[in-house]
């Protein structure tokens, strides 16, 4: 029985992304900008060649607003903008987080509508 339970606490560990603790790269910079009916994205700072889903979140429950969120070899993530669900169209501001596909760490940050 010991054996059985040493091979589940080994498997637990290999199952948990070395980064999950961590959040982003502290080097990761990310502008939100948020309009009735989308929310466009910016950044630089990023690791190279990572993939990241896009999500948000609005009174505890969490919207997958694209997949496979590609970052350039130089660290630079282009002007994107996705679409709002209808659950989460016109509101003033908008939690969105990034997850890195490959270390399942999770980075979030405030959408707000630009300044007048």
């Amino acid at each position: 029985i010991q054996r059985m339970n040493a091979r589940k606490i080994v498997h637990q560990e290999i199952c948990i992304p070395p980064n999950s603790a961590g959040g982003l790269s502290a080097t990761i910079s990310v502008s939100a900008t948020l309009s009735s009916d989308s929310v466009t994205l910016t950044g630089s700072g990023f690791p190279k060649d990572h993939a990241y889903r896009v999500k948000a979140r609005d009174a505890g429950v969490w919207y997958v607003l694209g997949d496979n969120l590609r970052i350039d070899k130089n660290g630079v993530l282009q002007k994107v903008r996705y679409k709002l669900p209808a659950e989460l169209k016109g509101k003033s501001e908008l939690t969105v987080c990034l997850k890195d596909m490959g270390t399942d760490a999770l980075g979030c940050f405030t959408a707000t509508p630009p300044s007048q």
